[in-house]
Parts: structure tokens; C-alpha cells; sequence
């Protein structure tokens, strides 16, 4: 899929989307997705969203 370039980072569009959900899911189910977040971003927090390779994920 064709994502147009951009200087953001996967931490800040994870951030991004956790604050979305927190409105669209129950108290439960977005801890569980905070947590999911916090273990993901020391790893790939830095990395633009552009230079994402599959095998990273």
C-alpha cells in the first residue's frame, strides 16, 4: 500500500491512534491497546512511518 512520504514517526501515529480509541472501545480493551503501545514504541517508535518494513513488524 502507497503511503504518501511524511517525516512522522510509527510513535507518534501510535500515539495518534490510541488516543482515537480510547473513545471507541471499552476502559478494558484500550489498556490492553496502552499497553500493546508502550511494549511497541522503545522498538519502533523511532522509525518513520515510511521506513516501516513488514519483517519489522
Amino acid at each position: 500500500m502507497f503511503v504518501e512520504p511524511s517525516n512522522e514517526t510509527f510513535g507518534i501515529y501510535l500515539e495518534n491512534w490510541l488516543e482515537d480509541k480510547k473513545t471507541q472501545v471499552r476502559p478494558s480493551t484500550w489498556k490492553s491497546y496502552r499497553w500493546l503501545v508502550r511494549r511497541i514504541l522503545p522498538h519502533l517508535g523511532h522509525v518513520p512511518i515510511t521506513n516501516l518494513k513488514p519483517q519489522q513488524l
